[in-house]
């Protein structure tokens, strides 16, 4: 019976993982379209890319509203209206017959399917126990959804790539991802996980909302190292979008790659993410958990600075695989060397993402850490919102080259934002009105 149950438990957190990837490889899937909806709608490059900068605002507030849902109805309701609505919505960006009808259905799905993501990680919590407490099956679950947002993102434009040479036109890219989301739908099978929802006051839902939204523009203005990493962290996510919109550029002007080519190119980026999932593992499992049990045996507390070695090494690694990218990228050097250099790009996107919500989960209260995460999700999605408005611009203006080389020095001057909060990250935590401890 234990087993049966353990299974249960499982099962009832594949689903939303499932859910989770197909909505984060959205994000992606639509880039290698962008030629085709040039040519049918008559519109430019530039405005081409809104609709990835409209998805990216969409996906910035659905910790907010995911918050205030959750706390008013509980998970599963949350989860009916919101892969009901991302279905319908994708449903009319697949039959879109002109290009405002494409730009408002992504913006539209964007903010249906945003939620999930947040509710999803809470599903697992819900099941398992807060991440100090959980089994190593839970761990493992815990850990598998958070790489999906970032695996998601990385397979989405091969995918996309891969429809395309079978089925040239575009539409069905989003037809097939409406099967997808109707079978991941299946999420609103499960029963509720959470404890009972607060008691449906029409004067309590809005305020609790606001007051949310307020805390988290607080926690932004005040905390002292939730701001620095955020923006490391929005950094790693700018710097993959624009390199699944200048990567094919890039390859096909010194490499002259077909689509084809370039989107098994993309996916040096996501065997990247695989390895950095691997050493996260290998830290948690092989480093933290021997050390947080021996400090306990020995009466004491480990320092929650000592989950921030994979951001630390994460930090290193992105400015290295960026600038050696920026200055390999030449039709004399052999096409796989820049290639390899997308591989550190990918291990550091990992650890950059994965490490600091380890890290935010040792220090903050469950309340406190979900407006820290809500906080860091607003900033990151905002941010990489305006990627595409810049990148093509950028390319025109200063090259291939210097283009990356720009990311790069951005990521070589964060790079002491980790060190900072690892040395003195007990004096900055003293200094917090949110940690109390």
């Amino acid at each position: 019976m234990a087993a049966k149950s353990q299974w249960k438990r499982i099962l009832v957190c594949v689903v939303p993982l499932f859910a989770t990837l197909c909505i984060s490889f959205s994000n992606s899937l639509y880039i290698p379209a962008v030629p085709y909806i040039m040519a049918e709608f008559h519109v430019s490059s530039y405005t081409a890319l809104l609709p990835v900068t409209v998805f990216n605002a969409g996906l910035a507030i659905g910790p907010i509203t995911a918050g205030a849902l959750c706390e008013s109805y509980g998970r599963r309701p949350v989860y009916i209206l919101c892969m009901t609505g991302s279905v319908v919505f994708t449903a009319m960006i697949a039959s879109a017959s002109n290009f405002p009808t494409l730009l408002i259905g992504r913006f539209l799905a964007s903010v249906c399917a945003a939620p999930v993501i947040t509710v999803a990680i809470g599903t697992v919590t819900d099941i398992w126990g807060p991440e100090s407490e959980m089994e190593d099956t839970g761990r493992i679950l815990a850990s598998i959804l958070m790489a999906t947002t970032v695996w998601g993102t990385e397979i989405g434009s091969p995918i996309a790539v891969l429809i395309l040479t079978f089925l040239p036109n575009w539409r069905w890219i989003f037809r097939i991802l409406v099967i997808l989301l109707s079978v991941a739908s299946s999420v609103c099978l499960c029963s509720e996980t959470s404890i009972m929802p607060m008691p449906r006051s029409s004067s309590r839902r809005p305020t609790g909302g606001l007051a949310f939204f307020q805390q988290v523009l607080r926690m932004l203005r005040d905390e002292p190292m939730l701001l620095p990493s955020s923006l490391v962290s929005c950094l790693a996510l700018s710097v993959v979008l624009f390199f699944y919109i200048a990567f094919p550029l890039i390859y096909a002007e010194e490499y002259h790659f077909s689509l084809p080519q370039a989107s098994v190119a993309y996916l040096s980026m996501f065997f990247g993410s695989l390895f950095g999932f691997c050493l996260l593992l290998c830290l948690d499992r092989g480093y933290y958990q021997p050390a947080k049990a021996k400090a306990a045996a020995l009466g004491c507390v480990l320092e929650p600075e000592e989950r921030l070695y994979p951001v630390i090494v994460g930090g290193i690694l992105l400015p290295i695989g960026l600038l050696c990218f920026a200055w390999t990228t030449y039709s004399r050097i052999h096409w796989m060397i820049p290639l390899l250099c997308r591989l550190p790009i990918g291990i550091a996107y990992f650890l950059i993402t994965a490490g600091w919500p380890l890290y935010r989960n040792e220090i903050y209260s469950v309340e406190h850490g979900r407006a820290a995460a809500a906080a860091d999700h607003l900033l990151r999605f905002t941010t990489s919102s305006c990627v595409p408005l810049l990148a093509a611009p950028l390319l025109d203006r200063v090259g291939q080259h210097w283009a990356v080389s720009i990311a790069g020095f951005v990521a070589l001057v964060l790079v002491p934002v980790p060190l900072v909060v690892y040395i003195y990250g007990r004096v900055l935590r003293r200094r917090s009105r949110y940690i109390s401890t």
